[in-house]
């Protein structure tokens, strides 16, 4: 675990669709990512507002309010270094990768841009996508069987 995907559960633990929490969270890591950041503990700072700002844009004000408030409660008063969305978040966007892969190479440069990665490091994603993707469907037909 990191602590982006320990926020994530955290904030779903407290009521927040996992959904909305897991876009929030990915949008603040795109944000974020790679530097170390000072979480708030008060809601009422510049650097709250624009962590409420970057939530807000992700997933409207209401949930953004809360997920602050949760963030800011759990984990407000120190220093915490942000992981890269791609390492935080990286078998959300194996699966992205491996479901929008087409095969050409023009896709691959897409997806490049889009998760602001290398080609190695999106070939590696799109690996661990098809591994997952793979693992689910084979637990899917053994559930089939079961009886």
């Amino acid at each position: 675990m990191n602590l982006l995907q320990d926020m994530v559960r955290d904030v779903v633990d407290r009521g927040v669709d996992y959904d909305d929490a897991l876009c929030a969270l990915r949008h603040f890591a795109r944000y974020y990512g790679g530097q170390h950041i000072y979480i708030p503990v008060h809601a009422d700072t510049d650097l709250a507002e624009q962590i409420r700002g970057i939530l807000t844009d992700a997933v409207g004000g209401a949930v953004a309010d809360r997920i602050l408030d949760v963030i800011a409660t759990l984990y407000g008063g120190v220093q915490h270094y942000i992981p890269l969305e791609t390492r935080a978040f990286k078998k959300q966007i194996a699966l992205e990768v491996h479901s929008a892969y087409d095969g050409t190479q023009e896709c691959m440069r897409d997806l490049c841009r889009k998760y602001n990665c290398s080609l190695t490091q999106i070939y590696r994603l799109w690996h661990a996508g098809e591994a997952q993707a793979k693992k689910a469907k084979a637990a899917a037909s053994q559930r089939a069987f079961d009886f």
